[in-house]
């Protein structure tokens, strides 16, 4: 079996020695929803680490575009500012 079926298959298992009621579709269902977060989490570079005070992934993207964005407004702006003075210089 592979890694991923085997820690499924102990979450499973995990979850029916706490709760005796649940039923084997209940136990996977849950054991593979906690797989696919943990995998989601691990693909996106989500970190739970509050020590480590770094952004992650996609936090790091967005603070980039951010500044990128307001260096293109910035570029943009000081353009139009040329263009105008040019216009002016010409009248």
């Amino acid at each position: 079996m592979s890694i991923l079926l085997n820690k499924v298959k102990k979450l499973a298992d995990t979850f029916q020695e706490i709760d005796k009621k649940l039923t084997s579709y209940e136990r996977l269902s849950l054991a593979i929803q906690m797989q696919r977060n943990e995998l989601l989490a691990e693909g996106l570079c989500i970190s739970n680490n509050e020590a480590k005070q770094q952004p992650v992934a996609l936090e790091k993207i967005a603070v980039e575009m951010e500044s990128s964005q307001k260096t293109l407004s910035y570029v943009h702006d000081s353009l139009n500012q040329i263009a105008r003075t040019l216009e002016q210089n010409q009248e």
